[in-house]
């Protein structure tokens, strides 16, 4: 069986060339020019080529032969100007379903998100709950994605498959837990609403192997599946866990989640006015992420994929921070 992975050089995408290499899959790894290739330093019998969502005569030259599409490439996080979301995001996965469809790809899977459910109130949280828009750039693109995705899977122009990771840890993440240690070191670092809220956390390992199972089961063709690590996880346990292993003070201030949104809100307003290139210290996003309960239940891949986290927080965490002080 032929990959084309999309946003191959990526954190997901990098991770899920890794998988479906050892499972035997021929690969062909896309990215764009700019894009540094190092993440695949490890995937000697990866094809590489260069393409980009943008760009639909590059992305039908990499869809040639293809068995199956796996969809990584995104613009992900929380600042970044309206356009690039919708084009790289939106625009892109259009055109990637276009290119599969002239191929003839038997199978598309899209790497979704839980941010097509809203940041807010998550609690056992199913792939059943409805997609919706929530006023954060990252969620309503990935949310119109997802519209499309389904849209061309009833049409029959692809058989499609979501999957929806919560947020992604472990070595290659340079976002997410990299920003916690920023702000803990600075002593910067504030729990929003109560540090007792749960993390929906997803080892980039286990996301990949779902994706992987969910490319080779007739099962998940036009079904969405939640991609986590199936723990309680706390903002708390987080935190302490990498203050202790990097000898770093624990924090015990607390912001009211509805003051830290207005604060988040306000600080986004003012760097769009200013047309800043990164992201203010608090953002609408951000705060929601920290301020709430996340916990989405990963039963239905456990039922219909047979998958079972293999690596889970704190235990891989010492993988994660070797990784990191090599390559921060």
């Amino acid at each position: 069986m032929k990959a084309l992975v999309t946003g191959a050089t990526g954190f997901i995408g990098s991770h899920l060339v890794d998988v479906l290499l050892e499972r035997n899959w021929e690969v062909r790894a896309m990215a764009r020019r700019s894009s540094a290739f190092d993440n695949l330093e490890n995937a000697g019998g990866a094809e590489t080529v260069l393409g980009d969502v943008r760009d639909p005569d590059s992305l039908r030259s990499a869809a040639k032969g293809a068995d199956a599409v796996f969809h990584c490439a995104a613009l992900v996080g929380e600042w970044g100007a309206p356009r690039d979301y919708h084009e790289i995001n939106v625009t892109g996965i259009r055109n990637m379903i276009d290119a599969a469809r002239a191929a003839g790809v038997a199978r598309f899977i899209h790497v979704s998100s839980v941010a097509v459910h809203g940041n807010e109130g998550h609690r056992d949280t199913t792939e059943d709950a409805p997609i919706r828009k929530s006023g954060v750039l990252y969620n309503d693109s990935k949310a119109e994605a997802e519209t499309l995705l389904w849209a061309a899977h009833e049409q029959g122009r692809i058989r499609a498959t979501a999957i929806r990771p919560v947020m992604v840890w472990g070595p290659r993440d340079r976002v997410y837990f990299p920003k916690m240690i920023n702000a803990l070191r600075h002593r910067m670092f504030v729990y929003i609403g109560s540090p007792g809220n749960i993390v929906g956390l997803a080892h980039a390992r286990n996301v990949a192997d779902i994706i992987a199972r969910a490319a080779e089961s007739d099962a998940a063709i036009g079904q969405a599946f939640t991609a986590a690590d199936g723990c309680r996880t706390t903002v708390r346990d987080i935190v302490e866990a990498l203050c202790a292993e990097l000898n770093l003070p624990r924090p015990f201030l607390t912001l009211p989640y509805r003051l830290a949104r207005a604060i988040g809100a306000a600080s986004e307003a003012v760097g769009h006015a200013m047309n800043r290139k990164t992201a203010p210290l608090m953002t609408k996003m951000g705060m929601e992420l920290m301020g709430n309960n996340l916990w989405f239940s990963i039963e239905k891949a456990r039922r219909v994929l047979g998958f079972e986290p293999q690596r889970r927080f704190p235990d891989h965490l010492p993988e994660f921070l070797e990784w990191y002080s090599r390559n921060s």
